[in-house]
């Protein structure tokens, strides 16, 4: 099992919501599976090869304008099972073979499924499964219950206290089992040295160790994940130096994870990307508290 800040400051802040009653546990669940969501989006995109039709970009474009935890679930899909499919590097295909693989009862992958469907029956969403599901429906059904509660709705202390255990338990096996979280992520910052500033964000991250003490290899700062090579994770970026962007947390945000299109070089990335889609962006740092803004 991997440990690390990508992982451990949201798990803390589950922990610290979950002393604080049954609907403050249940709507830092949901930002958990929200936040670990964009997580897998960004890094399934990130494993996609370049091709004539540059389909990694065009999910990435669709990626910092999408709106709702919904449209990062529909990109997902169409990363997955539309024509960009057929572009994952070879060493990848492991990571979308796991959430397209139908498999039945037995497979950690259809416990989890079936664990979030069971949440959202119980609150009059139509989610049947059948014999053999495939882990991306997961997400879909999350984003249903997501909609259905913290977003258009509203949810009593007892319904909250029956769903919570079982959501931590899909979370929890989330994070232990899927493969995507199995490699290891790291931010890299090249020194004026040109030595890099490794800093782990899950595992141990020995593969990013040669990085140290090389000034021959030229990488662009950002978040990598190491799966047979290093890949550049765009779509997140670290927040080395600032100790939290929410003045009333800032203890629980020393790790930021947000869509870094305010920089000049993402703006100049996606031209038409407008100040308010920047601002609507940083919303996939999950650590903030329900009111406050940037």
């Amino acid at each position: 099992m991997s440990t690390g800040p990508l992982k451990d400051k949201i798990r803390s802040r589950i922990n610290f919501d979950g002393d604080e009653g049954d609907i403050a546990y249940y709507y830092a669940l949901l930002l958990e599976i929200e936040y670990l969501t964009k997580v897998l989006v960004s890094g399934v995109i990130s494993c996609l090869g370049d091709d004539a039709d540059r389909s990694r970009y065009s999910l990435e474009y669709e990626l910092v304008r999408a709106d709702s935890i919904g449209d990062w679930v529909g990109i997902l899909q169409s990363a997955l099972t539309g024509p960009s499919a057929q572009f994952f590097r070879p060493q990848t295909t492991h990571i979308s073979r796991e959430l397209t693989e139908r498999v039945p009862e037995g497979d950690w992958r259809f416990t989890v499924v079936q664990i979030i469907a069971g949440a959202a029956e119980r609150l009059g969403i139509n989610a049947k499964i059948g014999n053999r599901v495939a882990l991306r429906q997961f997400f879909e059904f999350a984003a249903a219950v997501r909609n259905r509660t913290r977003g258009h709705g509203a949810i009593t202390t007892e319904k909250c206290n029956e769903l919570c255990p079982s959501l931590n338990t899909a979370i929890i096996m989330l994070w232990d089992n899927c493969e995507l979280f199995k490699h290891d992520w790291a931010h890299l910052h090249r020194n004026l040295t040109g030595k890099y500033r490794v800093s782990p964000l899950l595992g141990e991250c020995t593969k990013f160790d040669h990085l140290r003490s090389t000034k021959d290899i030229v990488l662009e700062n950002g978040v990598y994940v190491s799966i047979d090579g290093l890949h550049h994770v765009p779509l997140l970026a670290y927040n080395l130096g600032q100790r939290g962007i929410f003045s009333n947390i800032s203890d629980i945000c020393s790790l930021t994870l947000f869509l870094p299109v305010s920089s000049l070089a993402r703006l100049m990335r996606f031209p038409t990307c407008s100040a308010q889609s920047t601002f609507r962006l940083f919303s996939i740092c999950p650590l903030a508290a329900a009111g406050n803004e940037i």
